[in-house]
């Protein structure tokens, strides 16, 4: 078997029993420990290893095999021993394994008089398929892993952080995310990094035994902001129409943006296995969802909400490709519509001009000044209106109505203010109608928003 140091990246542990040999004088406290982590190989045929020695260790021996010889490692009388001075963590690879045997690993340390600490071994396996993970993108502040598991495993968590936090992982210290069964692909997205910084994912799995599988161990780096695919954003918000500006830089293939609340943004959103990049790359391509441009151009999105939430949190993904057109990555970032501003004055009402009157309806002339954000309108039948008893109505009835209309998509809205013109031509005829026009200003459709309602009425020819 060869051994060499080498990169990270996974293998099964199931720690065996630490031995410890002292005599009744020996201060414990002082002896030298040594720890060993099983990490993940991409290779069937290699075992990789992270030994992580205390302060107190000198020196410190290893060695692989079966069970059966802890006993011979710990006298000394393996064969294959090896010898590693100092105390630094130091990741080993085994490989030439057969894959389908369980071996174990042994270590034993030394401290700088000479005295030995107890042997620490751990049982792992070549790599195990049925439990994998590996990275799907990197960008400079984003950086998406695709874990697989196999029907044999239930669950799984996972981790995005540096290269010290790998044994609080192990030990569910830090415990991570977690992901149930899935018996597919999964794709796991981290959108708040630094550029040109080092990190490390952490995936483990657990089988239907309860068994944890090898601890997945992916070091990377993110890229400087102008070395990978990316674009700059102008953002314009109001509660009913977000225009952004996305213009991509010179690493940049084509760019596709969607954007839509926060709260409807659930794990299952972009399909079972989350991959928001490919889903993305797909409403673009055929104009489904979101919006989409060629290599180089700049897009503008705009994205309109029914809702006109103050204060409402919005999600705009944009995935990338390169100019070579292979997807590169997704990004996301958060924006906030603008919160209820009470000091705004009520908005004016609209003026309303009915005209060309006819047996189906007539023409009704909107008019609103710059104190209106926008308004509802729609048509009346009098013979309901008039029959109510407003008494008994809630505070807002009319105008709430018109907006539960509106979101639901049987109502009508006028964005922005000047003049407006809409034709009526469902109505009945010789029938008494509302010409009706609601305002709101820049709070919306809430108590802090509304202005007052005007009804021209009418009767059909």
């Amino acid at each position: 078997m060869k051994k060499h140091l080498s990169i990270p990246v996974m293998a099964a542990i199931a720690a065996l029993p630490l031995i410890v040999s002292c005599t009744k004088t020996d201060d414990v406290s002082m002896l030298p420990e040594i720890r060993i982590e099983a990490i993940e190989s991409q290779d069937s045929a290699c075992i990789k290893v992270l030994f992580i020695p205390d302060g107190n260790t000198a020196s410190f021996d290893y060695a692989i095999g079966s069970a059966e010889d802890l006993s011979a490692f710990a006298s000394g009388e393996m064969d294959n021993i090896e010898r590693i001075t100092g105390n630094d963590e130091t990741e080993i690879t085994f490989d030439g394994l057969n894959p389908r045997m369980t071996y174990s690993i042994f270590a034993k340390a030394y401290a700088a008089n000479g005295k030995a600490g107890g042997v620490s071994a751990v049982k792992a396996n070549p790599r195990d398929m049925g439990f994998t993970a590996e990275t799907s993108y990197v960008l400079d502040n984003s950086a998406g892993f695709r874990i697989d598991m196999s029907q044999n495993y239930f669950e799984s968590r996972y981790y995005l952080g540096k290269a010290e936090d790998s044994s609080a992982f192990s030990s569910g210290e830090i415990y991570g995310e977690l992901l149930p069964e899935t018996n597919s692909s999964y794709f796991a997205h981290f959108f708040s990094l630094e550029p040109g910084t080092e990190y490390v994912f952490y995936a483990i799995g657990t089988d239907r035994r309860g068994m944890e599988s090898n601890l997945i161990r992916i070091p990377f780096t993110t890229p400087q902001s102008s070395e990978c695919p990316n674009a700059s954003i102008d953002a314009d918000i109001d509660i009913y129409n977000e225009t952004y500006i996305i213009s991509p830089n010179s690493e940049c293939g084509s760019i596709t943006a969607f954007v839509a609340p926060s709260v409807t943004i659930t794990r299952d959103y972009f399909g079972t296995s989350n991959d928001i990049c490919s889903t993305l790359l797909l409403w673009g391509s055929v104009g489904w969802q979101g919006a989409r441009t060629e290599t180089g151009k700049t897009l503008e999105y705009t994205y309109l909400t029914p809702d006109m939430l103050a204060g409402e949190s919005m999600d705009l993904y944009i995935a990338f490709t390169d100019k070579d057109g292979n997807p590169a990555g997704v990004k996301k970032y958060s924006y906030t519509t603008p919160e209820t501003d009470g000091s705004l004055e009520r908005p004016s009402p609209v003026d309303v001009e009915v005209t060309n009157i006819s047996t189906a309806g007539a023409v009704y002339n909107f008019s609103a000044d710059e104190t209106v954000f926008g308004y509802f309108y729609d048509t009346v039948d009098a013979e309901w209106y008039d029959a109510l008893d407003m008494s008994g109505q809630r505070e807002y009835f009319l105008e709430n109505t018109f907006y539960s209309n509106f979101v639901e998509g049987t109502g009508y809205f006028h964005y922005g203010n000047g003049d407006f013109l809409w034709v009526e031509t469902t109505g009945k005829s010789m029938h008494k109608y509302y010409a009706t026009a609601i305002p709101i200003n820049s709070n919306g459709p809430i108590a802090e928003g509304w202005g007052e309602t005007t009804m021209i009425s009418y009767v059909t020819l």
